[in-house]
């Protein structure tokens, strides 16, 4: 059996992540897979085992006007239908809304099994009323609409139970791994303090402007503390600065991207999820 995974990316990313963790799971079932990005594959923050089949297809192009936009996802549309139905695959499996309306669209009428995952809540994260107007119309041609939880499932409610499944991301196996404790030393991060540790991108929807102001109502009580905010994203001026207004700057640290941050979650005294 062949599976194919359509995604933004694989840059770092919660779904990024479980992109790269079931196609290696299915990989080492057996299967044959490919995982088709739209974007570059110089972007990659994960790794695909040898054996799996890699095509980024570099067709994320900004669109500067809604002329641009309609232009490029026409394009996207076209490229898209081309490179799955060279594949042959026996099923197509999509992931995050905007690539899974793009691959529901694009295999208009090929009668391939088309599975979309849902990672976020679209009462909490929109793309805006164009990509909810197309969500609601395209996921009836969806087989089967799988969402990481059961509160995402529930937004689904106007879709029938058949086509609606939960099945919660993958983890990693957690074997010995090395320490990130230097790397983190050199960001600023002391290991003889308390860790309190979030992960996440640096965005809107991850609220960690928020977890700013709720730590430091006890952060000058609690000297002996730090919270260090795993990722990157476009937020990272914002809460820096955010970080230095509240007075923490020694005790908030942005290390970035780590590749190992079990061994940070290991080592803190608590997870802010």
């Amino acid at each position: 059996m062949r599976l194919t995974l359509v995604t933004s990316s694989l840059s770092c990313g919660g779904a990024e992540r479980a992109v790269a963790l079931l196609a290696k799971g299915f990989f080492n079932k057996g299967y044959k897979v490919d995982v088709v990005t739209i974007d570059d594959s110089y972007l990659d923050f994960y790794k695909l085992p040898d054996g799996v089949n890699r095509v980024a297809l570099n067709i994320a192009k900004n669109s500067p006007t809604f002329i641009h936009g309609i232009w490029n996802n026409l394009y996207r549309l076209w490229v898209l239908r081309r490179t799955i139905k060279s594949l042959h695959p026996d099923v197509v499996i999509s992931f995050l809304d905007q690539i899974n309306i793009l691959t529901l669209l694009a295999l208009v009428k090929t009668n391939y099994p088309v599975l979309v995952s849902e990672q976020n809540d679209p009462r909490k994260s929109s793309s805006g009323k164009m990509w909810d107007r197309l969500r609601h119309i395209t996921y009836s041609f969806a087989d089967k609409v799988v969402s990481v939880g059961d509160g995402v499932n529930q937004y689904f409610d106007w879709l029938p139970e058949t086509k609606r499944a939960v099945i919660y991301n993958p983890l990693a196996s957690i074997n010995s791994r090395p320490s990130m404790d230097k790397f983190l030393e050199a960001k600023g991060a002391d290991i003889s303090k308390k860790w309190i540790v979030a992960i996440g991108r640096l965005t809107h929807q991850k609220g960690f402007d928020i977890l700013l102001s709720a730590f430091k109502k006890h952060a000058e009580h609690h000297p002996d503390w730090q919270l260090i905010i795993l990722g990157e994203g476009e937020l990272r001026p914002e809460l820096e600065n955010l970080r230095y207004q509240l007075g923490l700057t020694n005790q908030v640290i942005f290390p970035g991207v780590v590749r190992n941050p079990f061994s940070v979650l290991k080592r803190s005294e608590l997870f802010v999820l």
